[in-house]
């Protein structure tokens, strides 16, 4: 009997609901509680110049397009040059300025970033087009296609460092 008690006692202890826990509060500037790990100032703009680097590359190394020069130009280098200008503005500055200021810079930068990652992206979407009825190859388009989407994707965790870094207090 003592044996049948005891199995019904841990039963009945072990169905008791436990206890809640509040939720613990969320910062003003936090993306919703969670927060980018904080890179070193040089880390970004380091990316930006060989990511810059490697955007410009796709007209002269790689399988070739049938396209103009001043084409692959504005597509290309263009873009290229500005994100490797502005990486080394703000390597340049980065120590030089404030956290809030160095955040600001690199918020404004990483919307270049977007904007030309975006151009990239958007003017090689008819390459697709040209894939399908066997006008450019499938390396070609993947060669000058992919720059673009991880400039994209680089001024994307870019805004978004900057935007978990700023100071919403001044």
């Amino acid at each position: 009997m003592q044996t049948r008690r005891r199995v019904l006692s841990v039963n009945a202890v072990a169905k008791r609901p436990a206890p809640i826990k509040e939720p613990a509060p969320v910062r003003p500037g936090s993306a919703g509680g969670m927060r980018l790990g904080r890179l070193p100032l040089w880390a970004l703009p380091v990316a930006g110049i060989v990511i810059g680097a490697w955007a410009i590359t796709p007209p002269y190394i790689g399988p070739r397009l049938a396209v103009p020069a001043r084409a692959e130009i504005a597509d290309h280098v263009i873009p290229g040059i500005v994100i490797i200008a502005v990486s080394f503005v703000l390597l340049a500055t980065g120590r030089r300025v404030g956290r809030a200021t160095a955040a600001i810079n690199g918020f404004l930068a990483g919307l270049l970033f977007l904007l030309a990652g975006l151009w990239m992206t958007a003017t090689h979407v008819p390459l697709i087009a040209q894939v399908h009825r066997g006008q450019a190859s499938v390396a070609a388009a993947i060669n000058h296609m992919t720059p673009g989407l991880v400039v994209l994707i680089l001024g994307g965790l870019w805004v978004a460092q900057n935007w978990s870094e700023r100071d919403p207090g001044g």
